[in-house]
């Protein structure tokens, strides 16, 4: 797949997220509504693999994957939200997710930190 395809496919995703309709997205990207559907499952599955992965990876660690969220951007703290939202709302079965909030400091922004809560049970009782 290109460079251009993949920038793409990322576009659609994250389109379809922030709630743009297929109809939007093919239109934007002159491509059918089932074309448009294929992809962004594909990339939404894909996705939350990567976030689970990159979960597992850091609790391998004892720490946690985080996103930091800048102060003053209130449409991409409402964004990131809804992004959150929907990632907790993909997540497989087998995945126990907790979300953590911290503020970030005096400047503003917040931390978000998610972590499998199952994977750390499971790592406990192999010890």
């Amino acid at each position: 797949m290109t460079a251009e395809a993949v920038e793409r496919n990322d576009a659609m995703l994250s389109q379809r997220i922030a709630g743009a309709t297929l109809r939007e997205i093919a239109e934007t990207h002159g491509v059918t509504e089932q074309t448009v559907h294929r992809i962004v499952d594909r990339q939404a599955r894909r996705h939350i693999e990567e976030v689970v992965a990159g979960m597992w990876a850091a609790q391998k660690e004892n720490a946690l994957l985080v996103l930091l969220v800048p102060p003053g951007l209130d449409g991409e703290q409402a964004l990131t939200i809804r992004y959150l939202d929907w990632v907790l709302s993909q997540m497989p079965s087998y995945v126990d997710p907790a979300v953590h909030y911290r503020p970030a400091g005096f400047g503003g922004g917040f931390v978000l930190a998610l972590e499998d809560r199952a994977f750390t049970s499971s790592q406990e009782a192999h010890r």
